[in-house]
């Protein structure tokens, strides 16, 4: 066989072989139109490759003219079956030009069997044995054209347009699928058609010597498509790998589901709406009661409830129906014991693409343990002696007993309808600009326990101071949180009445200290009156004598201004020290309360003939702290530390004031003597109350030193020194709000 008619089998049979495999495909995927179409396509291929290669062999021109007539049939099909494949592949393609093809083409195959010799030839051919390449030779047909040929090329014109228009269609969608799409197919279309035509064109007008053939044009076209095809089904078929990888997976998390519902108790019931079925799982249908295969309907689903609570749950259920929306009921269940079960059912409904309710599904759970902790919990809450509410999560209370009402002055249904911050007022939570129902978050938010430094808010709007504790409960119905509130009206009036008599004993400690320092002021104020009247006497003296000396008399005045204003500062240091009440805590540099009472004592350490000796850092920062508190530290610390050397030389008697900035960012200040130390089992108890090592002491003045110091959040200790004497060292830490 001469390799050309091999060459036209092979197509033949390639398209055949292309044909089957569409066909498969589309026998599976029967809405698949193109792999149809193209199965079509690609046997009208092979029917005009048989067509062609007999004409190629044939030695009579009657044969060869009916082989040509009978050829146009499956041309026709080709073309209508690639125009429906473009339409069906593309959804593109303006439908006239299609329909202009079609009836030029139905038109030609009619008049190709109603004239004699078909509508390429006006006369009988000649035939002529061509030589090919490889010596075989092949049949070409000479003879006469008729007027068809003209109406051949206006249908190929418009086939190409249809086809260029449906790919430019395509391709303006945007996409790389569709531009992809439109450049293999309706590419391969366009230029299958112009090879054929051109080729036609060629050999119509003798200027190439060869037979009529479309097949090699139409191979171009079929393997392009198929290509296209192709890379779909290999898409399709890694997609349904995809598919039965992500179905073992939705069976493996099935699995696990059910898993965790049996963990959970948690039963899965579905119920149809057309059919008022009810499906349950095993854990659902052993919940209600059912069997395993036993029918299940709305209406005997509903009579397992407890007849007090259907009524209720139908409406829930019915609501939810109506608003398309989900529903949560909690109801009881009788057992066959004559016990009773609580359980919590939650559905969802859904909907279909008409709006229609189709299906509500959802779970259920047995929440007969949860309560009855909640029945225990009120149980509690109403016979506790304390104001105890339970409220939900945004702070509205849920629950309250007795006491609370008569606590607030409210009755227990008003209590239900308001929130915790109306009933405590939060002063941090007011100055901030907060609204009042922020307290529950501020409250929730701190720490959870005992809350001081609050008040109750009665319901005529008097308030009372209150410590709230807050514990944290989970409950069936949420997140849940115990209140306990207790009135400590008493408690706070009984800690008045302590620190006024705390303060009261500060205050007759600093005069019992003036008291021991009146020998020693009174001389510090005999100087400057002394001088007050010597200068005035001299004063009246010059004026008596001579006024002309205004000058002398200026520095005499000046002089008793000066005496005047040491007298003051005297007097306005006793007079500080005196009152009762206390400055206030503000910004204080303990170096200058230190020379302050240094001056304060200055005429008694003389008289003690005790020496100061001052270690006082510079640049130390400013504690906020009540100055007269911190003058009557010192002041004690000063005066122990000189009766502590009263039996000592003169030369001895030294006192060392020492102050520094520690690292934690305190101020500390230290009082050195060169006594005989504390007596060591007393050192560990030396400022307790009443503890004294002084022979006439009473023990006040160490303890309300302590009592000071940490008010102001510090510390103070004692200790002796390596051979002689005793330090006592005490620190106030530095307030960050007012700097350092």
């Amino acid at each position: 066989m001469h390799w050309i008619f091999y060459a036209w089998a092979v197509m033949g049979g390639a398209c055949i072989a292309l044909a089957m495999v569409h066909v498969t495909v589309w026998v599976k995927q029967r809405t698949n139109y193109s792999d149809l179409l193209f199965a079509v396509s690609a046997c009208a291929v092979a029917a005009i490759s048989v067509f062609e290669n007999m004409t190629m062999r044939t030695e009579s021109p009657h044969e060869y003219v009916t082989l040509v007539r009978w050829g146009q049939v499956p041309v026709f099909v080709l073309i209508t079956a690639i125009m429906a494949f473009v339409r069906v592949h593309f959804n593109a393609g303006r439908l006239w030009l299609a329909y202009v093809v079609f009836g030029t083409s139905v038109v030609i195959l009619a008049a190709n069997f109603w004239l004699d010799l078909g509508v390429r030839f006006a006369d009988v051919p000649t035939l002529e044995r061509f030589e090919a390449i490889g010596g075989q030779g092949v049949t070409i047909a000479h003879g006469p054209a008729t007027g068809w040929a003209t109406l051949g090329q206006f249908r190929a014109l418009f086939y190409v347009a249809y086809i260029a228009d449906a790919s430019l269609t395509l391709w303006r969608r945007g996409g790389y699928a569709a531009r992809r799409r439109a450049v293999l197919v309706g590419g391969g279309l366009v230029l299958a058609t112009l090879i054929a035509v051109v080729h036609g064109g060629l050999v119509g007008s003798d200027v190439l010597r060869s037979p009529y053939i479309i097949t090699p044009a139409s191979m171009v076209f079929l393997f392009m498509v198929g290509y296209e095809l192709s890379d779909n089904l290999f898409k399709a078929t890694r997609l349904a790998d995809q598919l039965a990888s992500s179905m073992s997976l939705l069976q493996q998390s099935v699995q696990r589901v059910e898993l965790a519902a049996d963990a959970a108790e948690l039963g899965f019931w579905e119920w149809s709406a057309r059919s008022r079925e009810v499906w349950m799982n095993e854990q659902c249908r052993r919940m209600f009661g059912f069997g395993p295969a036993e029918p299940v309907d709305f209406s005997r689903f509903v009579r397992r409830i407890h007849r007090e609570d259907r009524r209720r749950v139908r409406r829930d259920i019915d609501q939810a129906l109506r608003a398309q929306d989900g529903f949560v009921a909690d109801f009881r269940m009788p057992q066959p014991d004559g016990g009773t079960r609580w359980i919590q059912a939650r559905g969802q409904t859904a909907i279909d693409g008409k709006g229609r309710v189709t299906l509500l599904r959802g779970v259920a759970r047995d929440v007969t343990r949860q309560f009855q902790a909640e029945a225990q919990l009120r149980q509690i809450v109403e016979t506790g002696p304390y104001a105890i509410l339970v409220t939900d999560a945004a702070g509205r209370i849920a629950l309250a007993n007795d006491p609370s009402a008569m606590m607030f002055g409210f009755g227990q249904d008003e209590l239900l309808q308001r929130s915790i911050g109306e009933l405590v007022y939060d002063p941090l939570v007011r100055d901030a600009g907060m609204l009042p129902q922020d307290t529950f978050g501020r409250l929730k938010a701190g720490h959870f326990g005992s809350v001081s430094n609050l008040y109750g808010v009665r319901s005529d709007a008097s308030l009372f101071p209150v410590e709230v504790w807050i514990t944290p409960l989970e409950a069936q119905q949420g997140d849940r949180t115990l209140v306990t509130v207790l009135d400590i009206t008493d408690r706070r009036q009984a800690e008045n009445e302590a620190v006024a008599r705390r303060n009261e004993l500060m205050h007759l400690s600093r005069v019992a200290l003036m008291g021991e320092l009146s020998g020693a002021l009174a001389h510090e104020l005999n100087q400057p009156l002394a001088a007050i009247l010597s200068n005035a006497q001299a004063a009246q003296r010059f004026l008596q004598r001579d006024s002309s000396k205004i000058g002398e008399v200026r520095e005499i005045l000046a002089d008793i201004v000066e005496a005047d204003e040491r007298a003051g500062e005297v007097i306005a240091r006793m007079r500080m020290m005196l009152k009762k009440e206390t400055a206030g805590r503000d910004r204080v540099d303990m170096n200058d309360v230190v020379l302050e009472i240094l001056r304060l004592m200055h005429s008694d350490l003389l008289n003690r003939h005790v020496l100061v000796r001052t270690d006082l850092a510079p640049t130390l920062p400013a504690v906020v702290a009540d100055r007269v508190q911190m003058q009557q530290i010192m002041l004690n610390l000063l005066m122990n530390a000189c009766d502590a050397m009263a039996n000592l030389s003169q030369d001895d008697r030294v006192v060392t004031v020492a102050t520094a900035l520690r690292d934690d960012g305190s101020v500390e200040v230290s009082v050195t003597d060169q006594g005989s130390g504390i007596p060591s089992p007393q050192l560990g108890t030396i400022f307790e109350p009443f503890m004294t090592t002084k022979a006439h002491g009473m023990g006040v003045g160490l303890s309300v030193c302590r009592t000071i110091v940490r008010s102001h959040g510090g510390s103070i200790h004692a200790f002796n020194g390596a051979s002689r004497g005793a330090t006592i060292r005490f620190s106030v830490p530095v307030s960050r709000e007012l700097g350092a």
